[in-house]
């Protein structure tokens, strides 16, 4: 179903490259996206990640400007840290690893959760995405983060969006192709993952040509191992990132802190790609 208006697109979704500089009589790239997509002031919307679009506010009330004003990821997060540093920012469960069939395991009290208060997340945080950029992330710059829910995916997308990066993240289901798809089409610089074997779906994409901007995979959870680091790629635990990051410089991550805007990209979301490949939102 679709209006008189609609558009046949490609089973893949076009570069930057491809939207910009391309034919414009290409199915996918319309009148419209021609004058938006250079990332003007005005309009709604664009495809160029390094525009800046303007925050829409209500003329009064709490979606105001005055009342509300418009601020980035980084200070919301200094905010919080400001306000609430000692309280539980994360608290996960240690599960069992072995289950009884057909019963279901007993959930401890919460305060006997492991709990990572605003301000330890923050300096981890910080940590890493100063190891981010020791590893060669620049602003607009990918990391695609793939894996189940845990305290380093979360961190993992706060650390790079400090750095000024764009997090992107994928589905734990997707599947090798979607997570190539993916990883290629935000032009992943650095791959945060779970395990092992989604660090091989990386390492298998970058072996065959399909990750040219790929320089770094980090894994979360060591239990099964860490791959061999090859030539052109650095495979380090999270712990060894952090690490990294402990001594790079606090000042030129407070450089890409500050020259952050409130209407500047800094996350990628993708749909499920049920009808295609998966689509990005920029965020």
């Amino acid at each position: 179903m679709g209006c008189s208006t609609s558009k046949a697109i490609l089973g893949k979704a076009p570069t930057y490259q491809e939207s910009h500089g391309a034919d414009p009589t290409l199915p996918y790239y319309s009148k419209y996206s021609e004058q938006e997509s250079k990332g003007t002031d005005d309009g709604f919307w664009t495809s160029d990640k390094s525009s800046c679009k303007p925050i829409r506010f209500s003329a009064k009330g709490k979606g105001s400007a005055q009342e509300n004003p418009a601020i980035t990821i980084p200070q919301m997060l200094q905010q919080a840290v400001a306000k609430s540093g000692n309280k539980p920012f994360l608290r996960v469960e240690d599960v069992p690893t072995t289950f009884v069939k057909g019963a279901v395991p007993v959930s401890k009290p919460v305060d006997e959760w492991n709990a990572r208060t605003y301000s330890e997340t923050y300096e981890e945080c910080r940590s890493v995405a100063k190891g981010y950029m020791s590893l060669g992330l620049d602003p607009l710059d990918a990391v695609t983060i793939y894996g189940f829910n845990s305290p380093e995916w979360v961190m993992a997308e706060l650390a790079c969006i400090l750095a000024g990066g764009i997090a992107a993240g994928i589905y734990p289901s997707d599947t090798k192709d979607q997570v190539t798809f993916k990883a290629k089409h935000s032009g992943a610089v650095v791959a945060v993952v779970q395990n092992k074997t989604k660090a091989d779906v990386f390492l298998s994409a970058a072996s065959a040509g399909e990750l040219p901007k790929l320089k770094a995979i980090v894994v979360w959870d060591e239990s099964g191992g860490l791959p061999a680091s090859t030539t052109s790629i650095d495979i380090m635990s999270w712990n060894a990132l952090v690490k990294l990051g402990q001594s790079g410089n606090n000042q030129s991550l407070d450089e890409r802190m500050e020259a952050q805007q409130p209407g500047n990209c800094c996350a990628y979301i993708y749909t499920s790609g049920t009808t295609g490949m998966p689509k990005a939102v920029m965020i």
